[in-house]
């Protein structure tokens, strides 16, 4: 029989694998339906938020690979090596089965974004719909009097971090892939995360866009005030992206990912 040892490190590490996990999951479980009396007439994601078979399967994938994430972090080797169907543990990246600046950096922007998203959820109670809809009033209290979009910036932090860990083809998925698979996921890889990357912030810049449009004719000049007069986490900033000494790209908005694009 397998002798199996647990050190301290491998037991904080699969409690925060635990920990991490569950809010990964908490933060895509709608804490209302939207109401289809107040959707309102522009959302760029209505067939995704509204869409209770997408929902609950995405759901139902997230937690079935975080939980098989978890199952081959608290398994010793051999018995990683069963359980993985591949037949091999070649592929794995052991980096991402231990603490390592990788994991320790997802970990703390798990931490971080999924309170912030879970904030919103409490903060807009009843108002918070994944679908956009018409709110009851303009909530500018609770986590709102220090950041505008907590949500947005909150998923985003979640899914860079679970993105980076849990979803990593050199991760859990290694042993669902084919090994013959691997050079041609080794080779589009980093294509299919600029793909994807870019897709996220211009899903995010777009559906606050609308969201701030349709606040802004519910609710105009208190909306415009409050938008206007945020605390110092929601002043406009600008970022610069330099290649090779030239300004590509300006990003101006919020620390709350609310950018406006400018190709200079």
């Amino acid at each position: 029989m397998e002798k199996i040892v647990y050190s301290y490190d491998s037991v904080s590490f699969f409690a925060a694998v635990v920990v991490c996990g569950i809010l990964s999951i908490r933060i895509i479980v709608p804490p209302n339906h939207t109401p289809k009396a107040s959707a309102w007439k522009s959302d760029s994601i209505a067939f995704y938020a509204g869409n209770n078979a997408f929902i609950y399967m995405s759901i139902t994938a997230v937690s079935a690979l975080n939980l098989y994430y978890a199952a081959l972090v608290v398994s010793p080797p051999a018995t990683a090596a069963r359980i993985c169907p591949v037949g091999t543990t070649a592929r794995l990246n052991q980096e991402l089965f231990a603490w390592s600046p990788t994991t320790i950096a997802s970990f703390l922007a798990i931490l971080v974004g999924a309170p912030l998203r879970l904030g919103a959820f409490h903060g807009l109670g009843r108002n918070f719909t994944f679908g956009l809809a018409k709110p009851s009033g303009l909530v500018t209290d609770g986590i709102y009097r220090y950041i505008q979009h907590p949500s947005y910036t909150g998923i985003f932090l979640v899914a860079v971090a679970a993105a980076a860990t849990f979803f990593r083809p050199d991760g859990a998925a290694a042993c669902l892939i084919p090994t013959k698979y691997g050079p041609l996921i080794d080779a589009w890889l980093p294509t299919a995360y600029a793909g994807l990357g870019l897709l996220t912030v211009l899903q995010i810049y777009t559906r606050v866009s609308q969201e701030e449009a349709m606040l802004k004719e519910l609710f105009g000049k208190e909306w415009i005030q409050w938008n206007k007069h945020g605390t110092p986490i929601t002043k406009p900033i600008n970022i610069y992206i330099e290649d090779l000494g030239q300004t590509i790209i300006i990003f101006e908005g919020h620390v709350s990912f609310c950018m406006r694009f400018s190709v200079v």
